[in-house]
């Protein structure tokens, strides 16, 4: 069953899911730099897929349209285990400012790492719109398979590394002795950006020439792009003000530079950037935007075994984040690896593409707010409150928000209903859990380094809102045949 977005007849339709997406994936992206790694990036593709969903029109029933959200949620967060931050020091670093070399190397490593990021986040975000239906056993494969190229790359590409003799790979794009041959406390990292692209390029050979998943493999390009233009764009803003200090100090925005967060204005572009550039993709392409009949009745004993399964992931994530326990750090803290539960379930699953963007999603989110709000010296709510507040309310919502959803009726208009709802609830709730670990930076406060960032917060949150409102006010599109 096909699925037909809105006409592209009016030249301008592509404003609004460009600037929605750019919003929330700048918002997301920026709230990330606090939570990190994998789990902190998936809120970003959370809020740019049902941000999309808003502003196409793009029609489905609940459970097609969490299957496309689960999905884009879990890839955003496969770049999560690249190393970069010496990679941004390449371009600001003290002892390099004025190394043009340094800086040109120092961006092409940002580009190369950000298309990879984005264009995995891309693939899957086709997948979940393109209408062609996976199995289980098929994205498994897929998955292992990508797994398996992702340790190849990695081999090839990101080796020989033995730092302690000072050997790195031929293409490396973090500190290294070629850029500060006289250091001698150089800690050069570990690379894998050529494994995540030796995935990226298998992936997309399947898509396009095995499973004819157009709208999958033409995202993937979009993705790489979006990647490639918006890492190095936020990194020019974090670079230029590192080799221009002075003169941002005598400009007309002088007062605000010592409360800027620089590194969390490099997150904000780079994501409002990449989800402008998906946005734009996913508008040109949208006739190709199709859901797979999917009205088969809900199995009480399957449905127990796929929460049964979630839990397992559940528990292996919390341990990766919260718990140091090697052995599962050791296998479940690449992303690859650890989206291989999750992705199999949300591809055919009834309630688990709900409970991953929701309940499994929030779950870090909540858990590092309260580590670094409730155990604080001097918490500002006492550590049982601050349990009540930021991980037992949130995940009780989120899993409220799952079931009510998950026994809506088989509808678009009831899909509808979950996206706009999803992406108010879900908005709001990373809004509030990173402005309390922010602590609350009011603006008519004094300014600390996250006032600037908070302020951009709000004016996203209230423009994801002030959309909402609109469409909710806006009249009755015709009913559906």
């Amino acid at each position: 069953m096909t699925e037909e977005s809105e006409d592209k007849t009016n030249p301008f339709s592509f404003i609004a899911p460009v600037l929605l997406a750019a919003i929330a994936g700048g918002m997301a992206w920026g709230i990330r730099g606090q939570y990190g790694h994998e789990t902190g990036a998936m809120m970003s593709g959370c809020l740019v897929s049902l941000a999309l969903i808003a502003t196409l029109n793009i029609k489905g029933t609940p459970i097609q349209l969490a299957r496309a959200v689960a999905l884009t949620t879990l890839a955003s967060g496969l770049g999560g285990s690249m190393t970069y931050g010496q990679t941004l020091g390449l371009t600001q670093d003290g002892n390099l400012i004025g190394n043009n070399a340094a800086w040109a190397w120092g961006m092409l490593g940002c580009a190369i790492k950000g298309g990879a990021w984005i264009g995995l986040f891309g693939a899957f975000m086709g997948i979940g719109f393109g209408g062609k239906r996976y199995q289980p056993y098929e994205m498994a494969a897929i998955m292992i398979g990508i797994v398996v190229l992702y340790y190849l790359g990695v081999s090839t590409i990101n080796s020989p590394y033995v730092p302690e003799e000072k050997i790195l790979p031929a293409l490396y794009f973090s500190d290294s002795w070629h850029w500060e041959p006289d250091a001698v406390d150089l800690s050069p990292r570990r690379e894998n950006w050529g494994g995540l692209w030796v995935a990226l390029a298998g992936l997309v050979m399947y898509l396009g020439a095995v499973k004819r998943d157009t709208l999958a493999a033409r995202m993937a390009s979009w993705g790489i792009l979006g990647g490639v233009l918006g890492f190095p764009a936020g990194q020019s803003i974090q670079s230029y003000a590192a080799w221009h200090r002075e003169a941002l100090t005598e400009s007309f925005i002088g007062p605000m530079v010592p409360y800027t967060n620089w590194w969390n204005m490099m997150e904000i572009t780079f994501g409002a950037v990449a989800g402008a550039v998906l946005g734009l993709g996913l508008w040109f392409h949208q006739r190709r935007i199709a859901f797979d009949n999917d009205d088969a009745p809900t199995n009480p004993t399957i449905t127990l075994v796929e929460i049964a399964i979630l839990l397992f992931h559940f528990v292996l994530v919390a341990c990766v984040d919260f718990i140091s326990v090697d052995i599962i750090d050791f296998f479940y803290d690449l992303g690859l690896i650890m989206v291989i539960i999750p992705m199999t379930l949300v591809v055919r699953g009834r309630i688990s593409p709900f409970l991953v963007v929701t309940f499994v999603l929030w779950m870090p989110i909540a858990g590092k707010t309260l580590r670094s709000v409730g155990y604080r010296n001097e918490p500002a709510l006492g550590l049982i409150p601050s349990w009540i507040v930021y991980v037992i309310v949130p995940l009780a919502i989120g899993l409220a928000f799952a079931i009510y959803a998950f026994t809506r009726p088989s509808t678009q208009s009831e899909g509808k209903k979950y996206a706009f709802s999803a992406l108010l609830r879900w908005s709001w709730c990373f809004f509030l859990l990173n402005w309390a670990f922010f602590d609350f930076p009011w603006p008519w406060m004094e300014w600390t380094g996250r006032t600037h960032s908070g302020v951009i917060y709000i004016v996203c949150i209230f423009a994801i809102t002030a959309y909402a409102i609109y469409y909710k006010m806006r009249p009755e599109p015709q009913s559906e045949s």
